[in-house]
């Protein structure tokens, strides 16, 4: 009689599916709280990830630096944007 109404969940997308599959922790021993910690690492770490690749790109296609040499003055500011 007293039964809970079940409401009814939107479609995830393959996308959201994948993401979640990448930044959440594949052991269920975690509890709520240290899985949202460990997801938002994760994203924070692929966020820093993706701004290097956009800086080390840009380096070497506004500059005309080498390929390697764009990736290897690391994060930020680099000896080679000076010049």
């Amino acid at each position: 009689m007293n039964q809970p109404i079940e409401t009814p969940q939107p479609p995830v997308s393959r996308g959201r599916k994948f993401w979640e599959w990448i930044v959440v922790p594949a052991d269920s021993n975690y509890s709520p709280e240290e899985k949202r910690i460990a997801r938002l690492a994760t994203t924070s770490l692929f966020v820093i990830a993706l701004f290097e690749f956009v800086g080390g790109f840009s380096r070497f296609a506004i500059l005309g630096i080498p390929l390697l040499t764009a990736f290897s003055g690391g994060l930020g500011w680099c000896k080679h944007a000076q010049a």
